[in-house]
């Protein structure tokens, strides 16, 4: 059970967020109202995340640009216009926000990746889309919220605010990150302390889970709203955010076949252009409101952990042997 538990400890430590949160959201009123050091924590993330990756990754693809603006193009687009009318005609303005938001958020470099390595797909895609899409996030995720929400729903979004904070604690920490590598021997040390960084940025990642939790518990209690009220509608929410992340998975994996892209490519296509990012998204819920919006951000995490580790493993096993390469 112990190595279970340490194999997954960040799983655990988000439910173990969300309940307490949740739970204990008066006693912890206080430190969900600390925004200044919120942002600092997610900048403080996002330069952690971006300091071990190496830059010329982006410079050694751009020989072979196709597959990373095809898991772009479904991360950004696809994603974002299936979501939009199961956001809009099924669900409530809170959740229906929560949902747009996790659909427009950037690509994940914790998962993306890792989960590419596994199924032994080129890791390389998703490193690119991941950088690519958090250096335009604070453009093109304001746009669709303002397209698609902002007329639909009671929710005011703030375009211009919500994009200059979003370059401030995305993009710009970003940009430092790599600015910092280039000094001394910054390179090789995050290089080789890469997993403590990446253990210290999803410790922050908990933090902003925290504070996503304690707004949603707030919300339930000032507006008496107890959860099985909503059951129903959550239960909705959770398989819709199922079908949206395995449509997506499924279409991005034959986009790629289609355009002749190599098996190991199909796979980096597939992975980046499903997958999101929980630190932007919730930071992005909490600039657009909070509460409730949170939840969808949550499922679709939580669900692209799970299902997509059976994926991998599937797409590991099933990979042609040296020899059918061969043949074929």
């Amino acid at each position: 059970m112990k190595p279970f538990v340490v194999r997954h400890w960040f799983l655990f430590g988000l439910l173990l967020a969300l309940v307490t949160g949740a739970i204990f959201s008066e006693q912890l009123g206080w430190f969900s109202q600390l925004t200044t050091l919120h942002k600092c924590i997610v900048a403080s993330v996002m330069l952690l995340t971006t300091l071990p990756v190496d830059f010329q990754t982006i410079r050694n693809t751009v020989a072979r640009p196709a597959p990373a603006f095809v898991a772009m193009a479904m991360a950004y687009v696809f994603v974002p216009l299936l979501s939009w009318p199961i956001a809009r005609w099924l669900f409530a303005p809170d959740l229906a926000m929560g949902i747009m938001v996790a659909a427009v958020t950037p690509t994940t470099l914790a998962t993306g990746a890792v989960w590419t390595r596994r199924a032994e797909g080129n890791d390389v895609i998703p490193i690119m889309v991941t950088l690519l899409t958090n250096l335009t996030c604070f453009v093109v995720a304001p746009f669709w919220l303002w397209l698609t929400m902002s007329r639909s729903t009671s929710f005011d979004l703030p375009v211009g605010d919500t994009m200059q904070k979003l370059f401030l604690i995305v993009v710009l920490p970003m940009v430092l990150g790599q600015l910092v590598r280039r000094q001394g021997n910054m390179a090789a040390w995050s290089t080789e302390n890469k997993r403590h960084l990446s253990t210290i940025s999803l410790c922050g990642i908990l933090l902003i889970v925290l504070v996503g939790a304690v707004q949603c518990g707030h919300r339930f209690r000032v507006e008496s709203i107890s959860p099985w009220e909503r059951g129903g509608e959550f239960l909705m929410m959770l398989i819709a955010v199922a079908v949206i992340h395995i449509v997506a998975l499924v279409v991005a994996w034959q986009a790629a076949m289609v355009c002749g892209f190599a098996r190991a490519d199909a796979i980096g296509v597939a992975f980046a252009g499903s997958q999101k990012t929980l630190m932007v998204g919730l930071q992005l819920a909490l600039l657009v409101g909070g509460g409730l919006a949170i939840m969808p951000l949550f499922t679709y995490h939580f669900f692209q952990l799970v299902f997509d580790t059976f994926v991998a493993d599937y797409w590991r096993e099933s990979a042609p042997s040296e020899e059918e390469a061969n043949v074929d």
